[in-house]
């Protein structure tokens, strides 16, 4: 068996990892990717461990080489782009010696409808001092391959045919570089400003769309990215594994994952959500308080429950009344006083709301969920109803739907909103000392042209 442990080993051309890596890395697979997302990450963590190990020679300026073979449409794109800045989408292995890559680039040319390809780095001073960091060297039987980081940028300097094979240079782009700054900068700024596995910061009940867009468009992205990942059955393992671990202490809950393991379905993830048990419990606990390895292992049942909810809309929007376009429902809950300054400083704002969201069509429900101002709620808190429009005939922003579960009230109805719903405050108004109300309304989906840009290449 390979040892793991040496991950730099196994990236070899001969090795496991390497055909892996170097074929799923470029083709924008979410799946493929998030399956290697291990793998990925300990080659990551091998090249920074090494630094100590590394010759001060990196430090200088030279030149690597690589030999390869492309097809005629990207080597005419690569033409086309002289002058602008490109991303590796993958780790390189570059040989410092030319002659090594040109054996590469022109040996084994069995497709007529590749060109051979080499490929030379320049890496400047500064670009030497910032990757010395990540530079590793590797001794092969061919001489040292040197490994390049995931995702290193390049400007290309020249692209061109010879008689021989095509010759593409390019200059390794620093982070102090102009067109660097001036491209990717801003976009660089808004990804690393609030990361996402940021620990011990105060998690807000609502995200202010206007204060906070940075924050809102990233989980979003998470969102959206965690949509596209196929439930599989290595998925609901680690779902199941994560809640044995997190009530391994707890018998009675310890019988309920076992119950769900042996029967859960994907068609009836609305039935295992409204059941006051661990998954309702977990999953709300681990978005609100944004820990987001929680709810990666989570996104089995959180796909599940999304595609539930889509399914069962149709049914539940042909339900309404035809002449009745708009739908009241109600929320009943208890917040920080805080929070009632903060709703009513951004009416006419937009508010997003991580987790899946339980409304009823009874105002009386929501009245007692919410505990009407009373003593009993907890102090600093203040009980709230969220009357909530829903125009059914605007292309909405998540999918809702009627779920069954039984109620205390005669004639109520659950409606469960997916996660990271949108919503307009319109109105904020005081019932009494503890008691609020605040109207808001469903947006339609969005067409943000940040948020189209951010996650277009999902779409590829």
């Amino acid at each position: 068996m390979d040892d793991i442990s040496d991950p730099i080993n196994l990236y070899t051309i001969t090795g496991p990892i390497y055909p892996n890596l170097t074929s799923i890395l470029p083709s924008k697979d979410i799946n493929k990717l998030f399956s290697l997302r291990y793998a990925i990450n300990l080659l990551n963590s091998q090249l920074e461990k090494s630094n100590s190990e590394r010759d001060e020679s990196v430090c200088r300026p030279f030149s690597l080489y690589r030999g390869i073979q492309s097809s005629i449409q990207i080597l005419e794109q690569v033409k086309a782009g002289v002058g602008s800045i490109i991303g590796k989408a993958s780790f390189g292995s570059f040989s410092f010696d030319e002659n090594t890559a040109k054996s590469f680039a022109t040996g084994d040319m069995n497709h007529a409808c590749k060109q051979p390809v080499l490929q030379k780095i320049n890496i400047s001073t500064k670009s030497g001092e910032r990757l010395h960091r990540s530079l590793f060297c590797k001794s092969q039987s061919f001489g040292d391959v040197m490994i390049l980081p995931y995702q290193s940028l390049f400007r290309i300097v020249k692209a061109e045919r010879t008689e021989l094979f095509w010759y593409v240079e390019s200059d390794l782009v620093d982070a102090d570089d102009e067109q660097f700054c001036s491209v990717i900068g801003p976009w660089a700024k808004l990804i690393n400003e609030e990361c996402l596995f940021k620990t011990g910061m105060q998690k807000p009940y609502f995200r202010y769309l206007d204060t906070n867009s940075t924050s809102f468009l990233k989980f979003q992205v998470l969102v959206d990215a965690l949509l596209r990942l196929d439930a599989n059955e290595f998925a609901k393992e680690e779902l199941i594994e994560l809640c044995l671990s997190k009530y391994a202490n707890d018998r009675k809950t310890l019988n309920h994952i076992d119950v769900f393991a042996q029967n859960y379905r994907g068609e009836d993830a609305a039935y295992w959500y409204s059941r006051d048990w661990f998954l309702f419990r977990t999953l709300n606990e681990a978005l609100h308080q944004e820990n987001y390895d929680t709810i990666i292992k989570l996104r089995c049942f959180i796909r599940d429950l999304h595609n539930q909810l889509a399914a069962l809309q149709i049914d539940y929007l042909q339900s309404l009344p035809h002449n009745q376009p708009n739908i009241v429902l109600y929320r009943g809950q208890t917040i920080p006083r805080s929070e009632i300054e903060w709703l009513q400083r951004y009416q006419c704002s937009l508010i997003s709301m991580n987790s899946f969201l339980s409304t009823t069509n009874s105002y009386q429900a929501a009245v007692f969920f919410s505990g009407e101002g009373t003593d009993d709620v907890d102090q600093g808190y203040v009980s709230v109803i969220f009357e909530i429009l829903v125009d059914t005939r605007l292309p909405l922003n998540v999918p809702f739907a009627r779920i069954n579960y039984q109620s205390i009230f005669q004639d109520e109805e659950e409606i469960l909103f997916s996660m990271a719903a949108v919503f307009r405050i319109q109105d904020v108004e005081k019932i009494h000392d503890n008691f609020w109300c605040v109207k808001i309304k469903l947006e339609k989906n969005l067409d943000d042209e940040q948020w189209q840009l951010l996650t277009s290449h999902l779409n590829a």
